[in-house]
Order: structure tokens, then sequence, then C-alpha cells
């Protein structure tokens, strides 16, 4: 397996910093060069962030959760002029769902599955343009052969019916030039 398992269509601004969840296997955090996070759920949305929080104005430069006690979480933001910003993690982003360890790890194999599928695809695809182009190429040397035999058959044929008439020099030559091709 190859590339990634996530990739997210261009952002509007520069991924700068990122860390898991600590207790929610399907949540992420990715800090962006406008001062912005983006929260990932990976059981809710797949192809955008679930959430985007406006943190500061400069680039976020470090993000790190952490667990304070069983009821409460907080992650700590850090920018580019240093100031570090502490947030509280809401119940639903710290608190992971009755079988969210399994869905994440299914929708991670699901997720490896297509890679690999995609990719043979490729592989099957690319054989099948080869194999296409081979018989383009046959066709085409077929045409060129068999329009040869028709040019030929067809100058034989007008030379019999007498539609063409040959002097004995250009006759001779004709016969050469038909025995070439």
């Amino acid at each position: 397996m190859t590339g990634p398992l996530l990739q997210t269509c261009c952002a509007p601004k520069r991924y700068t910093a990122g860390h898991w969840s600590l207790t929610r296997p399907g949540v992420f955090y990715i800090g962006r060069e406008d001062g912005y996070v983006d929260i990932w759920d990976l059981l809710e949305k797949t192809h955008e962030p679930a959430q985007s929080q406006n943190i500061c104005i400069t680039m976020i430069t470090y993000i790190k959760p952490w667990t304070f006690s069983s009821k409460q979480q907080f992650i700590a933001i850090a920018d580019y002029y240093g100031t570090l910003h502490i947030l509280e993690i809401p119940w639903t982003l710290s608190r992971p769902s009755f079988n969210e360890v399994s869905s994440v790890n299914y929708y991670f194999e699901r997720e490896v599955k297509h890679l690999d599928y995609v990719q043979q695809r490729k592989l099957i695809r690319e054989e099948e343009k080869r194999e296409i182009a081979l018989e383009l190429a046959k066709k085409k040397a077929v045409s060129e052969i068999s329009g040869r035999r028709a040019v030929f058959c067809s100058s034989q044929w007008e030379r019999v019916a007498g539609l063409i008439p040959l002097s004995p020099v250009r006759s001779a030559l004709g016969s050469l030039l038909c025995l070439r091709r």
C-alpha cells in the first residue's frame, strides 16, 4: 500500500500543526497558518472538518491535548508569536461513542482496501491501454497491408480490363512497383 489514506482538497490556508485526540480515535486537530484549528471527526465527516475554530490571527505552531481529569480535557495551542492558548475540549469531542474504536478501525480497513483496489485498477487500466494501443497498431498495420493489396489488385484489374493503356516501359515499371509492395 502506498499513498495517503486521508486526503483533503486544497485548503484555504496551509496546515502547520496537528494532533490526534487522546480519547477519541476518530478525532484529530489540525492548525492552519491563518490561526484556525480544524477539528476532524472521521465518524461524522470525512470530506471536510466537522468544526473550524478561530484561535488567533497568526500561524498555529503547536497543538497538544491533555486530560486534566476523567471529566475534563484541555487543548494547548501555540501561535507564531509564542502565545499559548488553552481551551477546554467539549464533552462531545472528548467522550468516545459506544463502538468508536471498532468503527474507526473498520473505516481505516475499508480505506486501505479501497486504496489497494484503486492501485490495482490503475495497473489493470495501464495494461488495458497497452493492449488497446497494440490492437490499434495491429489494425493499422493490417489496413496498410490490405490497402497495398487493394491498390495492387485494383491496378491489376484495371490493366486486365483495359482501362489504363500502358506503354511497354510503363507496364514493366508498374509490374516491378506492384511486386515490391
